[in-house]
Formats: structure tokens, C-alpha cells, sequence
């Protein structure tokens, strides 16, 4: 099995162009932590390539739950689009079959049975929404093609009623939160995580083993919020 050093140093690999020791020496105190437990806080200059920092050793520790919480949602995105996808395709047979998935604020997924009785009165939104549910798993504002229309704040998960909701089997934030506790890996955001330490441990995504907080420069502004 190839080492976290391997593929932080050898371009081969596709994650690197060339090795960092900054990236590297993050990476393997992180590594040293997760083995050993603890907690590791660290100021990376920027371009050092933090995020497959946290992300690579996170993911090679067998068996551990990570929970990783950034400050701005496009952090989010960009982690389970594009950063996470990479360390997948690198590690291959290396890493054991794992989702990661996001969970952000109520306001930021859709509620179809509101959606559903705001489109009769704008029918000229009807074709962007149904393009938005063919590609939006769960709903996600963030997927929606262009800006979103002007009453979309009357129709977000705010008010889920969950179960009681004719609509539950096919609702994409319902079937986010039943498959969260599926996943490996959940990226969340700080003013979530200000939620989730009040209401208690695993309360919003589920138990988990490690806790890395991206951007914590932000954290208590977050946690404010």
C-alpha cells in the first residue's frame, strides 16, 4: 500500500506536481495525531495544498468517521466536487468504498411541497425548476441553473415537517438526512458546528471520529452566526 508520503512526493500518483514540505509536514502530523489522538492546530501559508493535508491522512485512517467544517459553503463544494473526487480516483484500491457528502443550512435545500404550490402562481419558473430537480440529488441551491427565483426563501427546507410531509419519499433534503449516516465523510459548515457541539455529539450528522475545522480564523464568527 503506498504511504501518505508517497503520495504527497511523487507526481505520479496525480495528486502533486511536485512535492511541498509544507503540505507534507502538515500531512504528517495530522497522520501522527490520528493514530496517537489528540489535537493538532495549524496555520498553513497559503498554496501549500491544506486540503489534501487533512483529507488524505483523514481518509487512510481505517475505519474513522471525519466530519470537516469550513466557513464559506463554496469550501464545501469545492471539497466534494472536486478535492475529494481527486483523492478517490489517486487511492483506488487503496481506500475502501466511502461516500462523503455535505450538509449545509436548512435554507440552502428545497422543499418541493412548497415549491410545488408557489410554481401555480409562477408558471415561467417551472422549466428552470424541473432542470434543478434532474440535477440536484438533494436539493441544493447550489445547483440550481442560474439564480435562484425571488420566492425560493418561501420554499426552502426551513420548515421541513419531515415524516408528516406527503411528500417525504421524494423530498432530496429527506433523503440527504436519511443517507448521512451512511457517509464517510460529511462536510459541514461552522455555524453547523455551533449547532451540533449545543445540541450534542452526532446530533446533526451522526457519531464521528474526527473533527478537522478548515478556516478556523472564521470559527467564532461562525459559531455566532
Amino acid at each position: 500500500m503506498r504511504t501518505l508520503h508517497d503520495l504527497l512526493t511523487d507526481p505520479a500518483h496525480g495528486l502533486v506536481r511536485e512535492a511541498r514540505p509544507a503540505q507534507l509536514t502538515m500531512a504528517t502530523s495530522i497522520e501522527e495525531v490520528l493514530r496517537g489522538g489528540g489535537t493538532y492546530v495549524v496555520e498553513a501559508p497559503v498554496g501549500s495544498g491544506k486540503t489534501f493535508a487533512y483529507l488524505l491522512p483523514a481518509l487512510l485512517a481505517e475505519g474513522k468517521r471525519v466530519v470537516v467544517a469550513t466557513a464559506k459553503k463554496a469550501l464545501q463544494d469545492q471539497i466534494l466536487e472536486k478535492d475529494y473526487p481527486a483523492l478517490v480516483r489517486a487511492l483506488g484500491p487503496d481506500l475502501p468504498p466511502m461516500r462523503g457528502l455535505p450538509l449545509k443550512g436548512k435554507s440552502n435545500y428545497t422543499c418541493s411541497r412548497a415549491a410545488d404550490a408557489l410554481l401555480a402562481t409562477h408558471p415561467a419558473d417551472e422549466a428552470a425548476y424541473a432542470q434543478f430537480l434532474t440535477r440536484s440529488a438533494f436539493g441544493d441551491r447550489a445547483d440550481y441553473p442560474g439564480a435562484p427565483p425571488r420566492w425560493w426563501p418561501a420554499a426552502t427546507a426551513e420548515g421541513c415537517i419531515h415524516r408528516r410531509c406527503d411528500r417525504y419519499n421524494d423530498c432530496g433534503y429527506a433523503r440527504l438526512k436519511r443517507e448521512l449516516a451512511q457517509a464517510r465523510l460529511v462536510v459541514i459548515n461552522h455555524h453547523l458546528l455551533g449547532a451540533e457541539m449545543a445540541l450534542g455529539h452526532g446530533t446533526l450528522v451522526g457519531p464521528y471520529d474526527v473533527l478537522i475545522v478548515d478556516e478556523a480564523h472564521a470559527l467564532a464568527d461562525g459559531i455566532r452566526a
